[in-house]
């Protein structure tokens, strides 16, 4: 069980009793927050850096014991945990590294989600929106060219020059004629470096799409549960025909136009494939895919309703995800190359000092400030999340609608400041504490879903069940420092092959 604390004083800090109080202080502890990983003890500063200390180091130093000549104090200095020196020059240094941990709230909604349709060839168990089915398209249904220019419109006046245009649904190619106005209007504007995603189960992808698709240089984003029987349980198609065949059928097609890498899939871990997470893994591997996101399932839509679909705990959860990260980690390290997504960008923010664009891990949340999605009818939403509860009817995250109000109204409201305001783990009592805040972030939709109110954030939550053993696990691999293990996640991070990463650890280890 891990224990952490915070020490938020850059003032020598006092710990124990009157005559350490008396002590002329060697150094001075900078803000660090603590807790036991296996044996040793994981100090983690505000900008992510970590060590790791045996118990008996740990207590010198908080003590003021430990020698400025030992080892360990010198690498404690080099991730300003602690100084001996000049302590406004440290902070500024420390700022400059807090500052670039959190340069992506610089980058002021670079995502923008877009749902052209909410109709749909399928009738997924989970489905998170409960889309409609294939009938004509409607007002009620399919988004209007008008909505779509006003959509741009607020699109464009985002600060951000790097934004993402991700088309949700719905089965988004079932109206076509929009994505491709929004792109067309959008490529236009050569100030902004615009990259596009479309969101499809790839069953009404035409040729005529994928060369359009191809020429303006558009991925696909696609879902793959595993299995053909786990697939076509979880995935059902209107029709009464394999959903789990079309895929197989059209991947291959796609990939013909798009190549290698212009299609990918995400994995959502239901009942049907939990305990069989090593062949979904080897079902992605055949079919052809280098990279799985296991996902669980969100607590929306029919996932919340259907009673089909009795739930897991986040404990179950762990311990699948856990032994398919293991059995990835493994395929690396035989040759085989396969990331698991989720723990590579958990990796990027422990490992590098750049900040991750993964909003569901920021403080404060992502939802309002780095991401929004537009419904087909023009309603502007926090997140696709926030999206998907309003369906269930509640609406609470509305931000505004694009046909009635303008860009400052729906971006610049007292609603989103709250949002920000409130979603700050730092300010958590619950969560200030925890050595991995750094790496961590808030989901205030999730926490809304769980608690019936905005903002509580609580080491309870399902939400932090998942994450903070994920957390553990990799801390605990960090901390083991196995080079074939590294060397998996040196290869995953910098996109190289295991061998090549292998081979020049060795060199360097022997040279």
């Amino acid at each position: 069980m891990l224990t952490c604390a915070s020490l938020l004083s850059t003032k020598p800090f006092r710990l124990l009793n009157d005559d350490y109080f008396q002590m002329a202080y060697p150094y001075t502890l900078l803000p660090f927050r603590f807790g036991r990983i296996a044996d040793q003890i994981l100090l983690v500063n505000e900008a992510g850096e970590y060590l790791f200390l045996p118990a008996d180091i740990f207590r010198q130093f908080i003590k003021y014991s430990l020698p400025k000549e030992h080892r360990s104090f010198l690498d404690l200095k080099s991730k300003h945990l602690v100084t001996d020196t000049e302590l406004n020059l440290v902070i500024e240094m420390l700022a400059t590294k807090y500052r670039t941990k959190k340069a992506f709230l610089l980058d002021f909604v670079c995502l923008h989600m877009i749902v052209p349709t909410i109709r749909c060839n399928c009738n997924c168990r989970y489905c998170q929106v409960a889309s409609k089915g294939i009938a004509p398209p409607s007002g009620l249904t399919d988004m209007s060219s008008k909505t779509a220019a006003n959509i741009i419109r607020n699109i464009l006046q985002c600060p951000s020059k790097n934004i993402k245009i991700e088309f949700q649904g719905g089965e988004p190619t079932l109206n076509f004629p929009i994505i491709k106005y929004i792109i067309d209007e959008c490529s236009k504007k050569h100030e902004k470096n615009i990259e596009y995603v479309v969101c499809s189960n790839l069953t009404e992808v035409s040729n005529d799409m994928l060369r359009y698709f191809k020429a303006n240089n558009i991925i696909l984003s696609s879902s793959l549960d595993g299995t053909k029987e786990m697939h076509d349980k979880n995935r059902l198609r209107l029709d009464g025909k394999s959903s789990y065949d079309m895929f197989v059928s059209n991947i291959e097609r796609v990939r013909t136009y798009l190549g290698k890498d212009g299609v990918s899939a995400l994995l959502t871990v239901t009942n049907e494939n939990i305990n069989y997470l090593r062949e979904v893994v080897d079902e992605y591997r055949r079919i052809g895919f280098y990279s799985i996101f296991i996902r669980p399932i969100n607590p929306y839509g029919r996932a919340r309703c259907n009673n089909e679909l009795p739930s897991y705990s986040p404990e179950q959860f762990i311990e699948a995800y856990l032994d398919a990260l293991t059995y990835c980690i493994q395929l690396n390290m035989d040759g085989e190359k396969i990331i698991e997504e989720f723990a590579l960008i958990l990796l990027q923010r422990i490992l590098t000092p750049f900040p991750t664009y993964y909003v569901d891990l920021q403080s404060p949340a992502g939802a309002g400030i780095q991401c929004a999605i537009y419904n087909h009818d023009g309603n502007v939403y926090v997140s696709d999340e926030g999206r998907m509860l309003a369906e269930m009817g509640d609406k609470t995250f509305l931000m505004g609608n694009v046909n009635e109000q303008d860009y400052a109204a729906i971006f610049h409201n007292e609603f989103v400041r709250s949002l920000v305001k409130n979603s700050l783990l730092e300010c958590s009592p619950l969560c200030s504490d925890c050595p991995f805040l750094p790496y961590c972030g808030s989901d205030p939709v999730r926490d809304y879903v769980e608690n019936r109110a905005l903002f509580m954030a609580s080491p309870s939550s399902a939400s932090c069940r998942q994450k903070k053993p994920i957390f553990e696990y990799l801390m605990k691999l960090i901390q083991k420092n196995d080079d074939a293990v590294m060397d998996v996640f040196w290869s995953w991070l910098t996109k190289r092959p295991y061998n090549q990463v292998h081979l020049q650890s060795y060199s360097n280890d022997n040279g």
